[in-house]
């Protein structure tokens, strides 16, 4: 959003779900053309919002459409994305996924829409091949944005619980910061090693 000159939050949401698709697209393409990366070890994470178009990016659908047929990154790590829109709301269909790893990581006290609770719900309702790329680490106690630095606030939002709106509460936690940095150093380092 920066890039864009908007000051974030909700009222720099993009219209349509997926509308920052063509950014990752394009990063994806201006990494890979790098000679000083392998691209085909290119990796992807995004937080909250970015962690849900992460989501998406890992579906055929727009995999195959933004980065060409048979493209596609290699893994994904989505920090705390809300996991109840995915197959609930149009744009925002998580299904026919990539063959690479992705990890969903989230909190037991994020109040945006569930937290873990509707993650567990979406990858149980995910079809086994599907469900066979996807893993998730839940953080018990963990609010949204638990990874932050900036201290315990919290923020309005009316796509909050399930777009009724409400109050998103933000509680820095320590060690699920530092438990997801393990975890994503891990998931990545596996999953884009050299073969």
């Amino acid at each position: 959003m920066g890039g864009r000159g908007l000051p974030g939050g909700a009222s720099s949401r993009p219209k349509q779900r997926g509308d920052f698709l063509p950014d990752i697209a394009g990063a994806y393409r201006l990494l890979s053309e790098r000679p000083d990366i392998d691209g085909s070890r290119i990796g992807l994470m995004g937080s909250s919002m970015g962690g849900g178009e992460t989501l998406l990016m890992m579906t055929r659908r727009n995999s195959d459409a933004l980065l060409g047929h048979g493209i596609q990154f290699k893994a994904a790590v989505a920090l705390y994305p809300v996991c109840w829109l995915y197959n609930h709301v149009p744009e925002a269909d998580f299904t026919d996924l990539v063959e690479s790893p992705i990890r969903i990581m989230v909190g037991t006290a994020d109040d945006y829409d569930g937290g873990g609770r509707a993650c567990e719900e979406l990858l149980s309702g995910l079809a086994p091949q599907d469900a066979a790329h996807v893993s998730l680490r839940i953080f018990p106690g963990a609010t949204h944005i638990f990874d932050s630095f900036a201290g315990t606030y919290e923020f309005n939002d009316p796509g909050a619980n399930r777009r009724r709106g409400g109050v998103i509460h933000v509680r820095p936690d320590q060690e699920a910061r530092q438990q997801a940095r393990d975890d994503l150093t891990q998931f990545f380092s596996d999953a884009l090693k050299q073969k």
